[in-house]
């Protein structure tokens, strides 16, 4: 064994990135970082415009772009599709799962199932479809509850689709945005935590 190698690796020291504080081993370092007291205050450097510019000119154009002919190919399926549009389990980005018996797209319609059921509130999951146009094309729109025969939809953005598929619609329609979603999230994080998505079955 070479001892001048073993004592060089030995004396090779390791900092943490968040208070400075120097260690002997990389696992001791990494260790320490994890709950390194100065980590909760410490923040990247935000971006200056210029940085932030020469970002966005550089991305330009590297997207993936889908040619007309799969655009038309996609559009003829949707057609064909009786069941394409509307509301499917696991589409979006939200955080999923089942609570009680409940489907849950998003952290926010767990909120609003938790609040419900623990308030006494008569709600169920929407299972119907109902149909609009957009831009010449037949689409459905299905919202996400029923409360006291009202639709409820939860969503955190509106577009111009969004304003077609409310005047299209036939029934009351009540939407929960970032703002009304507030009391129930405030209610959720009192009583189970910031992590209540845990919960999901």
């Amino acid at each position: 064994m070479n001892f001048d190698n073993y004592n060089k690796a030995r004396a090779k020291q390791w900092k943490c990135c968040y208070c400075g504080t120097v260690f002997n081993t990389r696992s001791l370092q990494r260790e320490h970082s994890k709950i390194c007291s100065l980590k909760k205050d410490w923040r990247r450097k935000p971006l200056s415009e210029e940085t932030k510019k020469k970002i966005s000119e550089s991305l330009k154009g590297k997207g993936h772009k889908v040619s007309e002919e799969t655009k038309k190919k996609i559009s003829e399926t949707c057609k064909n599709n009786k069941l394409s549009g509307g509301y499917r389990k696991g589409s979006g980005r939200g955080k999923k799962g089942v609570y009680k018996g409940y489907y849950c797209d998003s952290s926010w319609e767990l909120a609003y199932v938790i609040y419900n059921l623990e308030h006494n509130i008569k709600f169920e999951r929407n299972e119907k479809l109902f149909p609009y146009e957009f831009n010449g094309e037949t689409h459905n729109y299905k919202p996400d509850f029923i409360e006291e025969e009202v639709y409820i939809e939860i969503k955190g953005y509106f577009t111009e689709q969004v304003k077609v598929k409310e005047k299209y619609f036939p029934y009351q329609l009540r939407y929960i945005d970032k703002e009304s979603i507030k009391p129930y999230i405030s209610y959720v994080e009192k009583k189970y935590g910031k992590d209540f998505t845990r919960l999901y079955e």
